[in-house]
């Protein structure tokens, strides 16, 4: 085969590229909107940001429980294996990706930047990173690949079969270099870098399986009042010593900006574009529903109202918060610290407003469905 394409769609998700490619592929796959509408809606962050992890701040899939690649584990849609380099044919490489891409498989590998003209980092620095690979084209000596590229921009680009190859392979040799020098290595550096292939799963043949993958109004709903903390629900996360749930991100973001204006230290703005991501990823869910009509007739004005006042009230204005701290970068001015500090705030009321209003009326349209089911039965 001279050129194989894998499916990829536009990810509403954009800040961090290990969830941007997952949900891109995943997007990718009109199979697999229902699951993720059904997903990507806890979060967690460590309660101390001021350290080495200042950006961390994801989706947590609480059915798995594990931090750990959980994005890729616990994802019933996703096929998914490793294998350090240092047990495949080095040689081989172009083939093996090219084997992989036929066969379906995503392919994620790390590089270095420095040798890949589309990074920022191109001859001018070493920088390692993961780089998502889903198509190639033989005649034209190229493979797609999607990353956070130019300007930090999650993006696709077509990049040159030789950058491509030259960046994993010199990759690898800096990590044999390290291992022959007697330096001491953690284990997992020892194992040195790996490469990961991913498919989709075919359970459309399978009605019995996939049922369990489609819409659940009532996961929907149980799950946001686990973010929003209502009721009881959740009482599960409520014993950690280092992490916080849901809502509460919002408190641990506040206090890195506060350590952040007591030291005039530099800022990591990663768990802010996570916050943001996940802001976009919900009014993609929310207009997936409308526009899927996963809701009864009565409840759609309501859910066009609220659909408006999220993407005003919170997208938006996280938008407004991100724009201010890259400013504080390069102005050195804490009154951009401070300003958004306030802006959390309201931000994060206007959210457990809209959010409590989304879940009455899916509530509501649940009930409504139910009804009308009875009847019809009589």
């Amino acid at each position: 085969m001279e050129k194989k394409i894998l499916p990829v769609a536009e990810s509403p998700v954009k800040g961090f590229s290990h969830q941007a490619a997952l949900l891109s592929i995943l997007l990718g796959h009109k199979e697999c909107w229902e699951w993720v509408c059904n997903n990507y809606i806890q979060l967690f962050s460590l309660k101390n940001l001021d350290g080495k992890r200042s950006g961390t701040l994801d989706f947590y899939y609480m059915d798995y429980g594990d931090f750990r690649a959980y994005e890729y584990i616990a994802n019933p849609w996703i096929r998914h294996f490793g294998t350090p380099l240092n047990m495949i044919n080095m040689d081989n490489l172009e083939r093996l990706l090219i084997d992989q891409l036929e066969k379906n498989f995503y392919i994620q590998v790390e590089v270095d930047e420095y040798y890949i003209h589309s990074y920022d980092a191109y001859e001018r620095g070493h920088a390692i990173h993961w780089i998502y690979i889903y198509g190639y084209d033989k005649a034209n000596h190229i493979f797609f690949c999607m990353d956070n590229f130019k300007n930090s921009k999650f993006v696709c680009d077509s990049i040159p079969s030789y950058e491509l190859l030259l960046s994993i392979k010199e990759n690898y040799n800096s990590y044999l270099k390290k291992l022959s020098s007697g330096n001491d290595m953690t284990a997992e550096e020892k194992i040195g870098p790996s490469i990961y292939m991913y498919q989709i799963l075919p359970y459309l043949a399978d009605p019995e399986n996939k049922e369990v993958l489609s819409i659940n109004i009532w996961r929907i709903t149980s799950l946001l009042k686990n973010y929003l903390h209502i009721g009881f629900q959740y009482l599960a996360y409520g014993n950690s010593q280092y992490y916080v749930f849901g809502i509460e991100v919002y408190n641990s973001l506040q206090k890195y900006l506060i350590s952040i204006i007591k030291k005039g230290e530099y800022i990591d703005i990663r768990g802010f574009y996570s916050l943001m991501d996940h802001k976009a990823l919900m009014l993609w869910r929310m207009k997936f529903l409308l526009e899927n009509k996963y809701i009864t007739t009565s409840q759609i004005s309501s859910l066009n109202d609220t659909i408006d006042n999220y993407n005003l009230l919170v997208l938006n204005k996280m938008r407004i918060q991100i724009n201010l701290l890259l400013k504080y970068r390069i102005k050195n001015d804490n009154r951009y610290l401070y300003k958004v500090i306030s802006e959390l705030d309201s931000i994060k009321e206007n959210e457990i407003h809209i959010l409590t209003k989304f879940i009455d009326l899916l509530e509501q349209s649940c009930h409504e469905q139910e009804i009308k089911n009875v009847n019809k039965e009589c």
